[in-house]
């Protein structure tokens, strides 16, 4: 009840005889004042409520007036991501967010975490515990608000400051059901503004069927399933979506993630947003207080993620030069006078394929480029499937050369007496594709891995035009999945700098093959104009192979010509 209220109530006071339209307050006596002070005490305790005193940071100010359907909060260790992003479930919950971006009542919220502990410990004690900032009387006022450590006045009363109540206050909540109540692990609260916060552990599999209003992820979660079918969830209510992490394991969606709100960066309304929050930038924490923190680790790449709020992948992916923002580019159509090559890796489980395109010199702005611009990607293949594949692709393409991964070429496979290079060969032969300078055999790709990493990392980096000169077709999808999933390998906890062979690396096999090749531009040779006489000789001829099921046809001596 609001304090005016209280006072035009009949029974807070009398009428005055000589005025009988006037109310006057009693005494601070009788029932009256036992209500009276009531709202005042209420008032006193709602004005010193978390979510009224919350004084955000710039960038955690910036993540809340932010209308993305996803965020991310990303940085270092004790920078401030879990706070405005636990702010932002009570704001939710309690139907008072400031920017209007949740329903007022009946919502369902997810708040996901790595297991139960980590929902206790964390994110509930962030929600339902005292203690989410520091609050303090301000001296000139009297009044509670924000601990403002940066601030000279403030730091010298540093013993005056206290925790901040809830962020979520008691009143609103209705009901706790508890997983494990004596180690204060919730499993649904419920307020009385009918919203519903469920507490999921990524240790279980995803919650499926419901549809919800809000979802919060607080660091790496085990299963990385839990993405998508929370995306799904999000959907028939066009909920918003936040991560708050420290990169430390750098699991590939959460990667994802962070390439996708980078490519929109440049976008007016973008569908994703991310925000970097780092140790250095939390003012709540003393320098003496960060210096400590950091002096806790001694290994680099340690630092490099906890301090420095750098992505754990990076430090082991086997190409971290290559974003898709530099290299991918959209496809268009390769001139025929460019010089192509192909590179093959002829795997048991998969077949792979890479076709580059090399421009002529002084071809204005793709001058000292190449393009990766096509790709065969055959699980459980043999050498007539990729023949039969490269006749599909190679069709109407004058190839330079063809280059195979000569370890594998040269094995040789038991009850048959060839090797695969000698299959893959006559497979080519048997669709009549041919390259200028191996016809339908091959070249042997350098079989120096350290020397075709160096290479490649080379050609990813930028180069004097100000872009890289390796570029790639945006349609390459299995090119793309390798090469942002192709890790070091470690041993004994240290990584080396040898690819892990539990990582698919086909393409990327191929793709070092290219580059050592050190593939060149060449003019292409001079059209044969064909007579009349040939022309019917041919069409004739390919008339009768196509009723006789030929993929070829024979126009004399030795001059096979594939249809």
């Amino acid at each position: 009840m609001q304090l005016p209220e209280l006072l035009l109530k009949p029974e807070a006071g009398f009428k005055s005889p000589a005025d009988p339209d006037r109310v006057v307050v009693q005494d601070a006596t009788g029932h009256a004042a036992q209500q009276l002070g009531r709202v005042l005490a209420e008032i006193a305790r709602r004005s010193i409520e978390s979510l009224n005193l919350y004084e955000p940071l710039p960038e955690q100010d910036a993540f809340h007036k932010c209308r993305s359907l996803e965020r991310l909060l990303v940085g270092s260790n004790r920078g401030g991501k879990t706070l405005p992003a636990a702010v932002e479930v009570a704001r939710a919950v309690c139907g008072c967010d400031p920017f209007d971006k949740y329903p007022k009542k009946d919502g369902i919220c997810y708040a996901v975490g790595k297991d139960a502990k980590h929902l206790g410990a964390v994110m509930w004690r962030k929600l339902g515990r005292a203690g989410a900032f520091q609050i303090i009387r301000d001296r000139d006022t009297g009044l509670w608000r924000a601990f403002r450590p940066w601030e000279s006045r403030d730091a010298a009363r540093s013993f005056e400051a206290k925790p901040a109540p809830p962020l979520i206050p008691p009143r609103m909540i209705s009901r706790i059901s508890w997983d494990k109540k004596a180690e204060s692990i919730p499993s649904v609260v419920k307020l009385v503004t009918g919203w519903e916060i469920h507490f999921l552990t990524s240790k279980g599999d995803p919650s499926q069927g419901t549809a919800i209003n809000l979802a919060w992820f607080d660091e790496e979660l085990e299963n990385e399933e839990w993405y998508a079918e929370t995306a799904a969830r999000l959907v028939d209510k066009r909920g918003l979506f936040m991560w708050s992490v420290t990169p430390q394991v750098g699991t590939q969606s959460l990667y994802d993630l962070h390439e996708r709100a980078l490519r929109q960066k440049i976008c007016e309304h973008p569908s994703i947003a991310e925000f970097s929050i780092y140790l250095s930038d939390n003012r709540h924490l003393t320098e003496q207080q960060k210096r400590d923190f950091a002096d806790k680790f001694v290994n680099d790449e340690t630092v490099r993620v906890r301090i420095g709020g750098e992505w754990a992948i990076h430090s082991r992916k086997v190409f971290p030069e290559y974003t898709e923002l530099k290299h991918e580019i959209a496809p268009f159509s390769i001139p025929d006078s460019w010089t192509r090559y192909v590179a093959v890796d002829p795997g048991r489980q998969i077949c792979a394929a890479l076709f580059l395109a090399v421009p002529p010199p002084g071809d204005g702005k793709h001058t000292g480029r190449c393009y990766l611009y096509d790709e065969i990607y055959i699980a459980d293949a043999d050498a007539d499937q990729f023949g039969n594949e490269m006749r599909k692709k190679c069709s109407g393409q004058l190839i330079r050369a063809f280059l195979i991964d000569g370890h594998m070429g040269r094995q040789t496979e038991m009850g048959i007496g060839l090797t695969v290079e000698e299959q893959y060969s006559q497979a080519l032969r048997r669709y009549g594709v041919r390259s200028q300078d191996t016809g339908s055999g091959f070249i042997w790709g350098s079989d120096n891995v350290d020397a075709r990493l160096l290479a490649v990392r080379d050609w990813l980096r930028m180069g004097e035009q100000g872009t890289p000169r390796l570029q790639i077709f945006s349609t390459l999808e299995n090119f793309r999945a390798e090469i942002k999933r192709y890790q070091k390998r470690q041993v004994a906890g240290r990584l080396t700098d040898k690819p892990d062979p539990k990582t698919p690396g086909h393409l990327m096999d191929c793709l070092g093959y290219l580059v050592m090749y050190n593939p060149r531009y060449y003019d292409p040779p001079p059209v044969k104009r064909e007579n009349y006489v040939m022309r019917a000789l041919r069409e004739k001829e390919e008339r009768k192979a196509l009723k006789e099921g030929r993929t070829s046809i024979r126009l004399g001596p030795g001059r096979r010509r594939a249809l």
